[in-house]
C-alpha cells in the first residue's frame, strides 16, 4: 500500500547544540525510528550523520532551498557555491 518512507535532512539551520553526552543517545533513537519506516524531517550540520541517514538531503541558503538531491549528490557534488563554501567550513 505505501512505499517505503523516507528521511529528509536539512543541514543549513541554526540551532543551539546538544550537549555532547547526549548526541550518540539522540541519534541512536533517530536511527531506531528510522528503522519503523516513518518520515522525518531533520535539521542538523551532523554531515556524516546525514549522509547515513537521508535518502534526499536539502540545504538551505538565505531561507530558500538551494539544493535538494540524493544525499550522496547534495554532499559529493555540490551545484550551489555557498553549500560548497558551508561544507568546507564544516569538514
Amino acid at each position: 500500500m505505501f512505499g517505503r518512507l523516507r528521511s529528509e535532512v536539512l543541514p543549513n539551520a541554526r540551532a543551539h547544540a546538544p550537549r555532547p553526552e547526549l548526541v550518540a543517545e539522540v541519534e541512536d533513537v533517530i536511527r531506531a525510528l528510522l528503522s519503523d519506516r516513518i518520515m522525518m524531517v531533520l535539521v542538523t550540520h551532523a554531515v556524516r550523520f546525514a549522509r547515513e541517514v537521508a535518502h534526499r538531503i536539502a540545504y538551505m541558503s538565505d531561507g530558500v532551498v538551494a539544493e535538494i538531491r540524493s544525499a550522496a549528490d547534495v554532499l559529493d557534488r555540490q551545484k550551489d557555491p555557498t553549500l560548497k563554501e558551508f561544507l568546507r567550513r564544516i569538514r
